[in-house]
């Protein structure tokens, strides 16, 4: 009897074990939702259906995030953090592993970028029609579909900005805000004071930008 005890013992606690690394294994190698406020969702990739987010969710390459109204999320990947704003999509292209860049499209609305543990590999956020490379730094994208303009702000490091082709049309560095338009092919480089109360996307971004309450 107390030896069918102890193998039912130990058939549970190696359940246990496979569980718990299971789980761990999700947590090194999936992005996770570490912050939710109002309605945010997530589309799969290959599916149209829309899932709603909570906290502790994970994600993977190809999912799709969309925050409505008031609403916004923040997701953790190895250290790196992607603020999510209200009314914006964002999709999960590539995350940064060993041997591939990470790459996340912002098709609509504004999210704020803290990437570290890149180890020499490049990170880049794309818009319709542009494109911000970075290797270790904290800046924003903002893409509205209306007026096609792409706006990226550098709060640290650098950024290298691309058009739609690929081709590297200027280097931002930290305090500066570059505005992307679709219309005209025009380049505006502003201050990132400027850009930010020029879009008015975030209430209170500017003040938060000025306390690095990142």
């Amino acid at each position: 009897m107390n030896y069918k005890i102890r193998i039912l013992f130990l058939i549970i606690l190696l359940s246990a074990i496979a569980s718990s690394i299971t789980l761990l294994s999700q947590e090194t190698e999936n992005a996770k939702v570490s912050f939710s406020l109002g309605k945010s969702y997530v589309q799969k990739s290959g599916k149209s259906s829309w899932e709603p987010l909570k906290p502790n969710d994970f994600l993977e390459e190809g999912d799709l995030i969309s925050t409505g109204n008031g609403s916004r999320i923040t997701v953790h990947y190895k250290g790196s953090e992607f603020k999510i704003q209200q009314n914006s999509k964002v999709k999960l292209s590539n995350l940064p592993e060993k041997s591939k860049r990470g790459v996340l499209e912002v098709n609509q609305g504004f999210a704020w970028f803290k990437i570290v543990n890149l180890k020499g590999k490049k990170f880049e956020v794309t818009t319709p029609n542009s494109t911000a490379g970075v290797r270790g730094t904290s800046f924003s994208a903002f893409y509205d579909p209306k007026t096609r303009e792409s706006s990226f702000c550098t709060c640290e490091g650098k950024v290298s900005i691309s058009d739609s082709t690929g081709k590297e049309i200027l280097f931002q560095e930290k305090g500066e805000g570059t505005i992307v338009s679709s219309k005209d092919i025009e380049i505006k480089k502003f201050e990132y004071k400027g850009i930010i109360k020029k879009l008015n996307t975030l209430s209170g971004f500017e003040e938060r930008l000025k306390k690095i309450l990142f």
